[in-house]
């Protein structure tokens, strides 16, 4: 895929932690030349994850983690949808993401065991 340093660039931050949707923007912001905008990267990107199950997408809650339910496409939508009601600046106010075991499969093939290190969520 054509973004996969960026995927291993935000699986590697959910190694350590829940990942913010502030930290996949910046990524987003960071591999983005002109077209596609980082508005179509942060949106391809938020798909593959979830469509992958390398994350799970969700809120923080009393409970810690609380994933979404839904399909990826539906769950790729509501993610824009709130960014966009954040006007794509949520500074800490939206969604967050959590690494799967299959995201810290993905990984450990992609970056040479970088995952193996960090804490299972």
């Amino acid at each position: 895929m054509i973004y996969d340093d960026l995927i291993t660039d935000v699986l590697t931050a959910g190694t350590d932690d829940w990942v913010p949707a502030d930290q996949l923007l910046w990524t987003a912001r960071e591999h983005a030349s002109g077209e596609p905008t980082y508005t179509e990267v942060t949106r391809s990107v938020l798909h593959a994850l979830l469509s992958r199950n390398l994350m799970f997408v969700g809120g923080i809650g009393e409970s810690g983690f609380e994933p979404w339910e839904g399909d990826a496409d539906a769950l790729t939508e509501r993610a824009v949808h709130e960014l966009e009601s954040f006007g794509w600046n949520p500074q800490g106010g939206s969604f967050w993401l959590s690494l799967t075991e299959q995201g810290r499969s993905w990984l450990a093939e992609h970056d040479g065991g970088a995952a193996e290190n960090g804490p299972a969520k």
